[in-house]
């Protein structure tokens, strides 16, 4: 199952930096909407440039424990850092010992802004983290911010409902 729902993750960051540069270069339609001087119409070109840095929390999966010893030194994640040009700050819980340091850190409420979880495993499921906030529903977001991102979930629906809940 964490395999499944890595490779899920994978595919859906993948599909997210595919379905964003592939919008690189393309002029915008001339709609009432992309005509208006808002900056949330202008297009965007990877890597951005930006000074910000996003925090990751995430075990390091058994398949990598032993190759690699933390995310920053995994070819994917620097891939994605150079492709989008957001730097991640990377933590991860002791091998073995996610759910007690997930908890921990929900306790807490200092919260990064990505947790790789298998959220299958949380008390209650992935409604009881959607409700309680630890999860965010991305649809409204992704229709009006990412229309890439949501073609490419419309002409995939297998992979729109690997990381969807419905």
């Amino acid at each position: 199952m964490k395999k499944m729902l890595a490779s899920t993750m994978t595919v859906l960051m993948m599909g997210t930096m595919i379905a964003c540069s592939s919008q690189t270069g393309s002029t915008p339609s001339t709609t009432k909407e992309t005509q208006s001087p808002s900056a949330n119409n202008a297009v965007t070109t990877y890597p951005i440039k930006t000074d910000k840095t996003l925090t990751y929390w995430g075990e390091l999966t058994p398949n990598l424990t032993g190759v690699k010893t933390t995310h920053a030194e995994v070819p994917f994640f620097q891939d994605w850092q150079k492709k989008t040009g957001v730097q991640l700050k990377f933590s991860a819980p002791p091998t073995g010992q996610a759910k007690e340091a997930l908890n921990v850190m929900l306790a807490s409420g200092d919260l990064p802004d990505i947790i790789e979880y298998n959220f299958l495993t949380f008390p209650g499921g992935p409604e009881k983290a959607i409700k309680d906030g630890y999860i965010l529903k991305l649809n409204d977001l992704i229709d009006k911010h990412a229309p890439n991102l949501k073609k490419f979930l419309k002409d995939n629906p297998e992979i729109d409902k690997m990381g969807k809940n419905r």
